[in-house]
């Protein structure tokens, strides 16, 4: 990220001082491209702009320090699990977030807006920005990313307006950064920066009114395994439409799920969709765990059995298989390899899991850096020859020094029966341990 401010030529804020200052300069820079990019919105009306609705504060567990060294509410605090201690070719440190802005900052439904997002990271460079952005009532939410790096150093994406969008003030709810050897960093609505950047939605035909479910019916009720169910779903939504209508199913001991989701059928007006029952399911009664409605203002609802008992007691299975299969797999063994691994070297894991009755699906899981401020993903593959599941990654550069950890493994069974195996917990994961030794 140095590398590229300098082939801009733009200055990249060292201190904290050089922090507040750019901030100032990208929120003069985000106001004047509001007023290049707004012909519709007067003069008086930006002069008018209302201050943003105070965030409901909650109650925060720990805080982290902000961009400007001080604490500040909202902010993801990571605490290092070893010495912070480390070479000047080591990241371990996650981006932090300079500004943010909309342009333009008030917009009517239908309108495309852009997202700026002015970040730094100390050494391998800003990767992902992802966020979420909430109605005034918070039952509707936009999500967005900003892949793009523009030429003045800032990050955009786009969002588009939904028909009938809530009018008002348009808040960040969540925002996410990760720079390249898988740092992160989440700020929530309560971090300043994100209290103080909102968006506006005006002359709107708001929908504030989440769609409502009226009925479930599913075919057939009794079904065996490698039969297909089909489910059909009543949902109403008075003024901007239901959009989305999904929603999943669970297994008697709850440790497999079936997803599900639906289309509208114009004839009948009711939603249609369907799910195949693993031919090694968990005999007994499976049951509806939620649907989710959305509207296409993006108001949604969960709607749960508690609260639609009758709904949903209707649309329950009675599942029968041949070989019921409600445990998840056991893991037996989990090893990494090498013990000592440099840049731009290949780590294998290696695991040994059994599943007795309809075999194992899938096996993913994560490894953690030495600071637990990184994550990795791994895809484990099936190697026939040693009878285990494999998954290789090669050490990137930059990549914090130390110790490096598997911090759980996800195995799936072909009944869908998972279980989530996490280093706190299992002694075969906490050992699973490799040292990142750098250049």
């Amino acid at each position: 990220m140095k590398e590229y401010y300098r082939e801009k030529g733009i200055e990249y804020p060292e201190t904290a001082e050089d922090v507040s200052r750019l901030r100032e300069e990208s929120r003069r820079v985000s106001s004047d491209l509001v007023e290049r990019k707004s012909p519709r919105i007067n003069q008086s009306a930006e002069q008018q702009t209302p201050e943003p609705a105070e965030a409901t504060k909650q109650n925060m567990q720990s805080t982290s320090a902000s961009i400007d060294g001080t604490a500040e509410e909202g902010v993801e605090n990571v605490v290092a699990e070893q010495g912070t201690d480390q070479p000047d070719y080591s990241d371990a440190e996650p981006p932090e977030v300079i500004d943010i802005a909309f342009v333009p900052s008030e917009a009517f439904p239908g309108d495309s807006v852009t997202i700026l997002v002015q970040a730094v990271d100390n050494l391998s460079g800003v990767a992902s920005i992802y966020g979420v952005i909430h109605s005034p009532s918070k039952k509707a939410t936009l999500s967005f990313s900003c892949p793009l790096l523009e030429d003045d150093g800032k990050f955009s994406g786009v969002i588009k307006i939904p028909e009938h969008a809530e009018e008002g003030q348009w808040l960040l709810s969540s925002l996410r950064l990760a720079d390249a050897v898988n740092n992160s960093k989440n700020y929530s609505q309560n971090a300043r920066l994100l209290r103080n950047s909102f968006l506006t939605v005006v002359n709107s035909d708001s929908d504030t009114l989440s769609p409502e479910l009226r009925a479930v019916t599913v075919d057939p009720r009794e079904p065996e395994g490698g039969d297909k169910v089909n489910i059909t779903i009543q949902a109403v939504d008075e003024k901007s439409g239901v959009a989305r209508v999904y929603g999943v199913y669970a297994s008697p001991s709850a440790n497999a799920r079936l997803s599900f989701s639906c289309m509208y059928d114009v004839q009948s007006g009711l939603f249609n969709g369907s799910f195949t029952i693993p031919e090694d399911a968990q005999s007994g009664v499976w049951r509806i765990e939620y649907i989710r409605l959305e509207d296409e203002a993006k108001n949604s609802v969960l709607c749960y059995e508690k609260d639609f008992s009758s709904l949903f007691h209707n649309a329950e299975i009675q599942v029968y298989t041949r070989n019921s299969d409600g445990a998840p797999p056991a893991l037996a063994r989990v090893s990494v390899y090498p013990f000592s691994v440099a840049y731009k070297e290949e780590v294998e894991i290696a695991v040994q899991a059994r599943d007795d009755v309809s075999g194992i699906a899938s096996v993913t899981g994560r490894l953690k850096s030495p600071s637990g401020i990184a994550h990795i993903p791994f895809v484990c593959n099936f190697n026939s020859d040693r009878n285990e599941y494999t998954a290789r990654i090669i050490i990137q550069m930059n990549t914090e020094v130390g110790t490096w950890r598997v911090d759980n493994i996800l195995v799936i069974d072909n009944a869908r029966n998972q279980h989530n195996y996490i280093y706190q917990t299992e002694p075969v994961v906490e050992q699973a341990t490799f040292e990142v030794v750098g250049e």
